[in-house]
């Protein structure tokens, strides 16, 4: 066993890890996602998947994360024990697995992690397969949150897909005798290089994840883009596989109605019952966020009493989205934005919470995003004062003079300046005095945060 959580997670890091190559380099195949040889492995570590009674499997290109964890505090509050696994991480490795919303302790991790590796390690050597088990980080990630889950008896788990959702890792739910809730996010053409090259096709990989015994709950507003790929491909799966499934489109529900300024306060019709609500996470998606996973828990626990369930999310507390890290002398927020839909929900929420300020922009990208339209989202949206670019200190970072010349061909009189770390990037903006925007990769905000308080504490 690792004699510590730094040993436990260099092992972890000499696997695989997709999150952090270029996409030029990933293959999207049976081979590279061998699926059914990770469910092989599951079935000898004795079925951990099938343990919880209830899952709710959560998929899409915006706001998985967000609604993963309003579940979880809805099922927390309702006293139910429930797993919930989330990824990227934002410091430590351990935040993905989490068991009514505590992390898994440090003994656990590096016990399962010297456990699994083990195991893997005997496969191998007695097996004349040439991929046996798992071979990635995230498939030892989502192995050890299965088996931890089980071990700590959840009745209830959130499981939050990685890339994609037929060959993800977390496609394992195939036991009838789970109630399997699939939620569908909004999706858009994010990973366009690898799960299609249109975003119909991305939207069918996602679809993939539901099963004939699945219920499903979906978010595709009437008013969204891509709504009619997302409704054809989860129409198209049904179809294919003969489901009866349930589904449910929060896009046809009463819609969220502010009830001030901020973009916290909001009032929901949810079963014929209208409550209001402060939300913890800031902005309207994040109200649409909360309908649907109210949704998806009360399609998983009919008798949960909606308004109080829902005043136990709003509390949700999730780092990096639309993050306010300071108030006063000026606003300073920090968002996991990064991709088209994540980017115009986060100007919305600026414009809603700062209607009159223009903000100092601070970014950085993975060079496979659609930068070009995020660019004209917050060129249009907010005009901001002036452009910092960064690196995000990936091998997959768009180099930061690229990034700039895309803003510039659009905004030729658009102040700029690059800096080659997100800690340089984010001091410089905050010494302008202006409110600060940061806001791209996910990569970005722990060293922001870290870099914010820095700057805080030597101005004090």
């Amino acid at each position: 066993m690792p004699k510590d959580l730094q040993e436990a997670v260099a092992l972890i890091e000499n696997l695989t890890n997709y999150e952090r190559m270029s996409h030029g380099c990933i293959r999207y195949n049976t081979t590279n996602f061998n699926l059914q040889a990770f469910r092989k492995w599951l079935a000898d570590l004795g079925h951990p998947e099938f343990e919880p009674a209830v899952v709710f499997h959560v998929v899409g290109t915006k706001g998985k994360g967000s609604v993963s964890t309003m579940i979880a505090n809805g099922l927390q509050q309702a006293n139910i024990c429930a797993g919930l696994f989330t990824s990227p991480h934002l410091t430590r490795l351990t935040e993905r697995i989490r068991v009514d919303l505590q992390e898994i302790d440090d003994t656990s991790f590096c016990r399962w992690t010297g456990n699994l590796i083990k195991d893997l390690s005997r496969r191998r050597s007695t097996s004349t397969d040439e991929i046996v088990g798992m071979r990635t980080m995230f498939e030892l990630l989502t192995a050890m949150g299965f088996v931890y889950f089980r071990e700590r008896q959840c009745s209830a788990v959130v499981i939050e897909a990685g890339l994609g959702g037929r060959l993800d890792a977390t496609n394992v739910f195939l036991s009838p005798n789970q109630k399997l809730i699939n939620l569908i996010m909004p999706i858009g053409p994010e990973h366009r290089g690898i799960l299609g090259r249109t975003v119909e096709e991305i939207a069918a990989e996602k679809a993939a994840v539901i099963q004939p015994h699945s219920h499903c709950v979906i978010l595709a507003k009437q008013d969204s883009l891509y709504e009619s790929a997302v409704r054809n491909a989860i129409a198209e799966r049904m179809s294919l596989i003969d489901s009866k499934a349930t589904v449910i489109d929060i896009g046809n529900m009463v819609p969220p109605r502010r009830k001030d300024a901020s973009g916290v306060q909001w009032t929901i019709t949810f079963d014929d019952e209208i409550f209001t609500i402060k939300n913890r996470l800031v902005g309207e998606h994040q109200a649409w966020n909360l309908l649907t996973a109210l949704t998806a828990l009360i399609q998983a626990y009919p008798n949960i009493y909606g308004e109080r369930a829902a005043v136990a999310m709003s509390q949700s507390d999730w780092p990096g989205r639309f993050e306010c890290v300071a108030s006063l002398p000026v606003p300073v927020v920090i968002d996991c934005a990064h991709c088209v839909l994540s980017t115009m929900s986060m100007t919305q929420a600026w414009k809603q919470c700062y209607p009159v300020e223009k903000p100092v922009v601070v970014c950085g990208f993975m060079a496979d995003k659609e930068i070009a339209s995020i660019a004209e989202i917050v060129l249009r949206e907010l005009h901001p004062k002036k452009l910092i670019v960064c690196s995000t200190q990936s091998p997959r970072s768009a180099a930061v003079e690229d990034i700039e010349k895309i803003f510039r061909q659009q905004d030729a009189t658009l102040l700029t300046q690059t800096c080659e770390t997100v800690e340089d990037a984010v001091c410089a903006a905050l010494d302008t005095g202006c409110p600060v925007l940061i806001f791209g990769s996910v990569m970005m905000v722990e060293p922001a945060r870290s870099a914010w308080m820095a700057w805080r504490k030597k101005h004090e």
